[in-house]
């Protein structure tokens, strides 16, 4: 199936980035390209339906200009792409975007607190997150991130791990990841069981196409104890599962809003 890459761009300070980084993430995969922006058009409403819905697409056109030239000016000549803008909730086009038989990846830029605040704490993204069954990969954009090569799968004692997903996400990747690693940090006296037969029955699953590994420990703090299983800033991506259509879990969030990943410097991968 052909595999498709959707950018969304915001045209604030961090487009650039992501879509050097998703580039990057298109050369070695072979993917094509979707760029796709959510616009809010303020149309006057007594205008006629048929002068709104002129009005409306010339905005469109116009904003999918600006999107055009960003990308010429940005990526490499050869590298193929589509715009497309949308008036439309994000969740929702993203929806109809993907009715086409491809194998989709939606991309977002991370950048310290002001991206992750947008996209995990209410925002058009976490929209995505939930609603959209398909992975989401967060980039840092203001470092020279390439393709990763240590693959960290953070196992929760709630949610078992999309499988297949991360199957595919490891298939993006190929013979480039070094380290595949399954760990929990778990809290002193948590039952510990269950989570460690899910994690040596995910190894079970790869363990022959990677190198695999499982790690358990225990710590008071697991979100301190975090930072020293991902390296910020290096060659880490970090994986977490969606719970099913609800990220208010406080233990999802404080996962997510750790000072590691504030920092934009980690890039994070979620599994529908």
């Amino acid at each position: 199936m052909e595999k498709q890459f959707i950018a969304l761009i915001d045209f604030s300070e961090n487009s650039p980035g992501l879509l050097r980084q998703v580039e990057t993430w298109c050369n070695h995969t072979g993917a094509s390209l979707l760029l796709l922006h959510q616009a809010d058009f303020v149309v006057p409403s007594r205008l006629e339906d048929r002068v709104r819905e002129q009005v409306i697409l010339q905005h469109q056109n116009e904003v999918e200009a600006e999107m055009r030239k960003l990308a010429l000016e940005t990526l490499q000549p050869t590298t193929k792409f589509v715009c497309i803008t949308t008036q439309l909730n994000l969740a929702d086009k993203l929806v109809k975007v993907m009715d086409e038989p491809h194998d989709y990846t939606i991309f977002a830029g991370l950048k310290g607190t002001g991206i992750l605040k947008r996209l995990f704490v209410g925002s058009m993204v976490l929209n995505v997150v939930e609603k959209v069954d398909a992975t989401l990969v967060a980039l840092p954009t203001q470092a020279d991130f390439m393709l990763p090569k240590r693959v960290q799968v953070a196992i929760g004692n709630k949610y078992p791990v999309n499988a297949t997903a991360l199957n595919n996400f490891l298939e993006l990747l190929g013979d480039r990841v070094e380290l595949l690693r399954f760990f929990h940090i778990a809290t002193k006296d948590e039952p510990q069981a269950r989570v460690l037969a899910h994690m040596k029955s995910l190894e079970k699953l790869f363990k022959d196409r990677f190198s695999t590994q499982v790690m358990l420990c225990e710590h008071d703090s697991p979100i301190d104890k975090m930072k020293d299983v991902v390296t910020a800033g290096g060659d880490d991506i970090l994986v977490v599962q969606r719970g099913p259509r609800n990220l208010s879990d406080q233990l999802f969030r404080k996962f997510l809003t750790n000072e590691l990943v504030y920092d934009g410097h980690v890039p994070l991968v979620v599994l529908p």
